[in-house]
C-alpha cells in the first residue's frame, strides 16, 4: 500500500508540474480530453444531509477530489482523485463506514426491496457498534505485541477478535451481493453520496503507475469499473475487503501518554 506522506507529496508534484510545465499540462489535457489551464487543491467540505443522518453529526470532511481543474476563466471546475500507485480507497471508522454503506444502499433504487441485503448490512453494524469507540491503552500495548504474546490486554484482544468477525461478514456480503459492493467501493473512491454534485466529488480518477506514467479515467465511464474491481479483488479473484485495527499515539503536553486503537474499514 502506498505510503500516505509519499502520496501527498506526489499530489503536490503533480499540481506543480501541471501549473508550471506547459508540455506536461498538454499531455495531461490530452488524457482528460479538455483544455484546462490550472490545477488547484480542493478544500474540505460538509457532507450531504443524507450522509449526516448515518454519520450522526455534521462536520467538515476531506474531499474525495484531491484537486480541481479549471479553464482560463475559472468557470469550469472538475474534481479529480489522485492515487500514487495503489492508494487506499478509504480508511474509515465505524460512523464513516456506516454512512458509506447506508448511503449506497438507499441511493440506488435496485436495492430498495432487497431485504436480505439490508438485513446483512444492519447485522454488520449492530455487531460492530459495541466496539465502535476508540480504545486507549498504555503506550507499550500494540496490536502486534498483543498478537505475538508480548503483552496481554483483554479489551484490545476483544477488538482484534471483532475484526475477524466483521471481515468475515463483509466478505460474505461481497460474495452474495457483488454489485452492491462495487457501488460501495465507487462511493469510497468518488464520494457521490457524501458530497453530491460538488467539486469535492471526484469526476476524474488519476493514477501514477509504477513506471511513473499517469493514467486517467472518468468515474462515470464503464472503464472505471475495472479500476473499482482492482480495489475489490486480488489478481486471483479473491475479495480484498477487510476490517482491521488501526492505532496512533495519544499525546498530552507533547509527550506520549498512551495509545489509541480503533477498528476501521479498509
Amino acid at each position: 500500500m502506498a505510503n500516505t506522506a509519499k502520496s501527498i507529496n506526489e499530489e503536490k508534484v503533480f499540481r506543480d508540474r501541471y501549473n508550471n510545465d506547459a508540455s506536461f499540462r498538454t499531455t495531461i489535457n490530452s488524457l482528460l480530453g479538455n483544455n484546462f489551464v490550472n490545477c488547484e487543491k480542493v478544500p474540505n467540505s460538509f457532507p450531504t444531509s443524507g450522509w449526516v443522518e448515518y454519520y450522526g453529526k455534521e462536520r467538515s470532511s476531506p474531499a474525495k477530489s484531491d484537486f480541481a481543474f479549471t479553464d482560463s476563466k475559472g468557470h469550469v471546475k472538475v474534481g479529480a482523485s489522485f492515487k500514487n500507485v495503489n492508494g487506499r480507497a478509504t480508511s474509515s471508522k465505524f460512523e464513516e463506514t456506516r454512512s458509506i454503506f447506508y448511503s449506497t444502499l438507499n441511493g440506488h433504487s435496485e436495492y430498495a426491496n432487497n431485504n436480505s441485503l439490508r438485513n446483512a448490512i444492519d447485522n454488520l453494524f449492530v455487531t460492530w457498534e459495541p466496539k465502535s469507540q476508540v480504545l486507549t491503552t498504555p503506550v507499550d500495548v500494540t496490536t502486534n505485541a498483543q498478537k505475538s504474546g508480548n503483552c496481554q490486554h483483554e479489551q484490545l484482544q476483544d477488538y482484534i477478535d471483532m475484526t475477524d468477525v466483521l471481515t468475515s461478514m463483509v466478505k460474505d456480503a461481497h460474495d452474495k451481493y457483488p454489485d452492491f459492493m462495487v457501488d460501495v467501493m465507487k462511493e469510497c473512491l468518488v464520494g457521490q453520496h457524501k458530497f453530491g454534485d460538488t467539486i469535492q466529488k471526484a469526476d476524474i480518477y488519476i493514477q501514477k503507475n509504477r513506471k511513473g506514467q499517469y493514467e486517467t479515467v472518468l468515474t462515470s465511464s464503464p472503464d472505471f469499473t475495472e479500476i473499482v474491481d482492482s480495489y475489490l479483488r486480488t489478481s486471483k479473484g479473491e475479495s480484498k475487503l477487510n476490517i482491521k485495527m488501526k492505532s496512533s499515539s495519544k499525546k498530552a503536553n507533547g509527550k506520549k501518554v498512551g495509545r489509541n486503537h480503533w477498528i476501521r474499514f479498509l
